[in-house]
């Protein structure tokens, strides 16, 4: 039985009453198989890493345990919101240039779509962007709690994610009045969760930019640190905006 232990489990043993020993430096324990590339990336987690850091630092762990640690991250509530989203809508006719108006302004923005239930990719980007929206793929339920303040998740393919964006960018054809006809009260709730909203037009001079520079601040989008807005959240002093300086 002794020459079957360990010699961490035969230092544990001793001193023995009647055994006569020496003992010659200082014994340091071998443990084998320790995974120090998952221990590695489940502190990398608990800093705050996104998936793409994590899996540019440890690529062979990551395509093994990814859905494990984005779980592990869910358990953790690492990231989890709780800001209020800021939401700037840009509605017009097609060919105003609403799109590019909103690269410029956030040249990283996350362009998403929801297609049979399910999102597209997302990995905690700070600024996204619904292009030609509608309210028809995205029910008024789940428009109200993607713009809030609380901890809220997306279903993706293989899973959930966690939805943490400091602001939503939104490009229409029609008002937001529009996309949920259902009543007033709907309406309101609605045009609440709504920080900017600017109806745009097609003008040979095209636009000038610094008002909405001014309202976000672009160096804090791009840097993921907490963002200082003007933007009025009081519905019935929004500013839509039908003609813009020269």
């Amino acid at each position: 039985e002794w020459n079957q232990m360990t010699p961490y489990e035969k230092i544990n043993l001793l001193p023995h009453p009647e055994a006569v020993y020496d003992i010659f430096g200082t014994f340091v324990p071998n443990i084998q198989g320790k995974r120090t590339d998952i221990e590695d990336c489940r502190k990398r987690i608990l800093e705050g890493q996104t998936e793409e850091e994590i899996s540019d630092a440890h690529f062979g762990t990551w395509t093994r345990y990814h859905r494990s640690f984005k779980r592990y991250k869910t358990l953790k509530r690492v990231n989890q919101r709780t800001w209020k989203t800021q939401v700037v809508v840009l509605w017009g006719k097609a060919g105003t240039g609403k799109t590019e108006r909103i690269n410029y302004l956030s040249p990283n923005v996350r362009r998403m779509f929801r297609e049979n239930n399910f999102w597209s990719d997302y990995d905690e980007q700070k600024t996204v962007l619904w292009d030609d929206f509608d309210g028809k793929t995205v029910k008024r339920q789940s428009f109200l709690q993607l713009t809030d303040r609380y901890p809220c998740q997306i279903r993706q393919i293989g899973g959930y994610s966690n939805w943490a964006p400091r602001i939503i960018y939104i490009t229409s054809n029609t008002p937001p009045e529009c996309w949920y006809n259902d009543n007033n009260d709907t309406c309101h709730a609605v045009m609440r969760r709504i920080s900017y909203v600017e109806e745009c037009f097609k003008r040979p001079d095209q636009y000038d930019l610094v008002q909405l520079q001014q309202s976000i601040e672009l160096s804090e989008i791009q840097s993921g640190s907490s963002i200082t807005t003007t933007l009025d959240t009081d519905t019935k002093t929004k500013r839509t905006l039908s003609k813009l300086p020269n």
